[in-house]
């Protein structure tokens, strides 16, 4: 009888904490970027606590372009090869990677790119294809993803891994 006394009480104990948002406490939501006016999307957060992803249609043209956002500094944006871009991925040296087309709103080649602060984004180009796209970074700032290769004689491409040191 004790015993399931015990139980029950656990159980109630466990309904009670999952309820009442006990198990958050210490943590909240905050707003990273509320400059843009039809807001951002978050991709990569690194040990440090800076944010990469794209804020939506931030210069006059309407294209999305990515940002690094850090507590207590002002959001800075990685500009663009020309069109729509997003960073999808950052390192714990504040690096990002992503990609971004080359020609207004997702006109043009895509190009996988690499940023870091002070610099412009770096095109990282192909394997012969028209297009690429950064999908991971290191702490040693190696890239990975994939681009496509030269048409084939069918006209169709391949794609295949790469990785940019």
């Amino acid at each position: 009888m004790r015993r399931a006394l015990l139980i029950a009480l656990y159980l109630i104990a466990q309904l009670v904490f999952m309820t009442t948002g006990a198990w958050a406490v210490g943590y909240q939501i905050r707003n990273i970027d509320s400059m843009v006016p039809y807001g951002a999307i978050p991709q990569d957060i690194n040990n440090s606590g800076q944010i990469a992803g794209l804020r939506a249609y931030v210069n006059s043209s309407g294209v999305n372009e990515p940002f690094l956002s850090q507590e207590g500094m002002p959001t800075q944006d990685m500009g663009t090869l020309g069109g729509n871009s997003a960073a999808y991925y950052l390192n714990n040296n504040g690096q990002a990677v992503g990609m971004s087309y080359t020609l207004g709103w997702s006109r043009g080649n895509q190009r996988a790119f690499f940023w870091q602060a002070g610099s412009p984004m770096r095109d990282l180009g192909t394997l012969g294809g028209f297009d690429s796209i950064a999908y991971g970074i290191n702490s040693l700032g190696q890239v990975v993803g994939v681009s496509w290769t030269a048409s084939r004689s069918d006209g169709n491409t391949t794609n295949r891994a790469f990785l940019w040191q």
